[in-house]
């Protein structure tokens, strides 16, 4: 099987609330294998509980999909959200992301990176949050992560 290079593009450091979670782990892919779980996440106006309870997201593909009822605006819940590929470090934190539910608040520390395989396939983070579409999301090597009561 191919192997892969990790290569960081920028440390990354987040508090958010989890708005939705995706297992991917049962794939084949090379991307499951390298990042089992994707998080929708939210900060700011989207890390509100009322708030994110309003907006209905869900996940394929590795994207995100949300609509909104106009309160906030469609600008608003994309420049304060993101979905978010979760590389694990180890086993331990991977463990931690799996157990990870929709509605948690987590804190988050690691790296943004590009994936190289020694075949040449790559999979790059995307480094600006006001990205939507293919190559917007963020691709994190997670160092620490944990959960706030």
């Amino acid at each position: 099987s191919p192997f892969y290079r990790l290569k960081p593009l920028a440390t990354y450091r987040l508090e958010a609330r989890v708005l939705s979670a995706r297992d991917y782990s049962k794939e084949r892919s090379a991307e499951a294998q390298i990042s089992p779980v994707d998080f929708a996440l939210g900060w700011g106006v989207m890390a509100e509980p009322r708030i994110a309870r309003n907006i209905p997201i869900s996940q394929d593909h590795r994207f995100y999909h949300f609509t909104t009822p106009g309160n906030p605006d469609v600008d608003t819940v994309a420049l304060h959200s993101a979905n978010t590929h979760m590389v694990p470090i180890n086993d331990e934190v991977g463990q931690q992301l799996m157990e990870v539910k929709k509605g948690d608040l987590i804190r988050l520390r690691g790296y943004l990176v590009k994936v190289v395989g020694d075949d040449g396939w790559t999979w790059k983070s995307s480094l600006t949050r006001s990205d939507t579409g293919g190559g917007a999301c963020e691709l994190m090597l997670v160092a620490e992560m944990s959960k706030e009561e």
